[in-house]
């Protein structure tokens, strides 16, 4: 339960905690892998996309691709759940930052999911990492800009829900500056990754040149269409 919303007839409170838990708790485990993905490229490009290969075995079998995506849509859900339920916008500012966080999420993360995941799924064509890191940090840093935002984002997001879920434990706080150092190195690493190879691809772009093919017109259509829904979605609740 969150602070200022009331139990509706025949919930089970505890049961919608448990299921938004174990949703951001999947969510969490996207995020590290896929992290511990861009980081490798502190070794090199090509340590990228052997990552790659074990990342989407994980996450884009039938299985891992229902989980993902079931979590990701159970979470936003309850957030907004919850947000409907309040009597009022007061709270403390972790949980309103908590909050704003996750409802800002889709929007920064609406351009690379549809320009890598739907884009797939519309066209077969998968687009590796020195596609995707000359395309945000050659073609478009702007972008590279906005992915590295929704990186920390997403990131910051988690780590005040495990915040929230672990400060009443007692061994909490004798292990709270391990656990603030792994929150830190974890996207540190990755951006450091991502960024050393953007600067690779950058200085040797022949080699690692592939055939560009124009994206197809109806992404922009499904982009559109994705932001005006979720829009939507937040200020009906």
């Amino acid at each position: 339960m969150t602070a200022g919303s009331a139990p509706a007839p025949f919930e089970s409170p505890v049961r919608l905690r448990e299921v938004r838990l174990v949703s951001g708790l999947v969510l969490g485990a996207f995020l590290v892998t896929h992290f511990g993905n861009h980081a490798l490229g502190l070794i090199s490009v090509e340590s990228m996309e052997a990552g790659r290969r074990w990342f989407n075995t994980l996450w884009r079998n039938p299985a891992g691709t229902v989980l993902l995506y079931g979590s990701l849509l159970v979470h936003f859900v309850l957030a907004l759940q919850a947000l409907y339920r309040r009597r009022t916008l007061r709270m403390p500012f972790r949980e309103a930052a908590q909050l704003a966080l996750g409802l800002a999420l889709p929007f920064l993360l609406i351009p690379h999911v549809t320009g890598t995941r739907i884009e797939l799924a519309l066209t077969g064509r998968e687009a590796g990492y020195p596609d995707v890191i000359r395309g945000l940090w050659v073609v478009a840093p702007e972008n590279g800009v906005r992915q590295a935002i929704a990186l920390l984002v997403a990131w910051l997001h988690g780590c005040l829900g495990i915040y929230f879920w672990l400060r009443s434990r007692t061994w909490f706080p004798r292990l709270a500056l391990l656990l603030y150092t792994g929150a830190l190195l974890v996207p540190l690493l990755a951006l450091l990754g991502f960024a050393e190879a953007g600067k690779i691809i950058a200085a040797d772009p022949k080699r690692f040149a592939e055939p560009s093919l124009p994206a197809p017109e109806i992404l922009q259509v499904i982009r559109t269409g994705l932001y005006v829904a979720f829009a939507a979605l937040i200020g009906a609740a």
